[in-house]
């Protein structure tokens, strides 16, 4: 008697629709790397979730 053995059909890879993402191209050396520019005060070197400014303006608003 010959056992049961169940198959599965093979995974397929399908081609996503849209735009690359940004991790799949090679950047070059010569590239400079992108300045950090908060959206909330506008100074470089930070984001909006790590901004000072908005820390600082929304623990005032949670006091009030």
């Amino acid at each position: 008697m010959i056992p049961q053995i169940s198959i599965r059909d093979p995974l397929v890879h399908t081609n996503t629709k849209g735009r690359p993402k940004s991790a799949s191209r090679i950047k070059s050396s010569l590239e400079a790397p992108k300045k950090r520019s908060c959206s909330f005060c506008k100074k470089v070197g930070h984001y909006i979730n790590g901004c000072p400014e908005k820390k600082e303006l929304e623990s005032k608003l949670e006091r009030e």
